[in-house]
C-alpha cells in the first residue's frame, strides 16, 4: 500500500515571479484546497496551474478579501503545481496529498484536441 502524506505544496507572497513545486518522480499528487487571501490598498490577482495549465484564478479590489476552492485535481511526477501573485497584499497557498505512485498517468487522459465521444442514455431527449 502506497503511503499516503499530506502536504502544503505552496505558500507564496507577491509580487513575485512564478512560485513552483515540482512533484517528484515516483509520486502523485493530489490538490485539495487552494486558498488566497487580499488586504491591499490596491487590487490584485493570484492563479494556479497545474501541469502547466491554468486551474484557478481570482481578481481583487481594493479591499479585504479571502477566497478558497476545494478541489481534486491530480498532478503526476515531473509536473509542477505553479502560482502567481500580482501584488504585495495578496497571498495563496495551495495544498492536498502526496503519495507513492512509480506506475505515472494511466491512458491518453482527455484534451480539448482529444474530446471522448459520449452515447446519451436511451432515456436522454436530445435537442436539435
Amino acid at each position: 500500500m502506497a503511503k499516503v502524506y499530506s502536504r502544503r505544496f505552496l505558500s507564496a507572497t507577491g509580487p513575485t515571479l512564478i512560485w513552483a513545486y515540482q512533484v517528484p518522480s515516483g509520486y502523485r499528487a493530489v490538490v485539495r484546497s487552494i486558498l488566497s487571501t487580499h488586504d491591499g490598498s490596491a487590487g490584485g490577482a493570484v492563479w494556479v496551474a497545474l501541469a502547466g495549465r491554468f486551474a484557478w484564478r481570482t481578481a481583487y479590489q481594493a479591499a479585504v478579501d479571502n477566497r478558497a476552492v476545494d478541489t481534486y485535481q491530480v498532478v503526476y511526477g515531473g509536473e509542477n503545481i505553479e502560482a502567481y501573485v500580482q501584488s504585495g497584499g495578496s497571498t495563496v497557498i495551495v495544498s492536498g496529498f502526496i503519495f507513492e505512485d512509480p506506475t505515472g498517468p494511466q491512458g491518453p487522459g482527455a484534451t480539448a484536441d482529444a474530446a471522448l465521444e459520449v452515447t446519451p442514455l436511451p432515456s436522454s431527449i436530445v435537442v436539435g
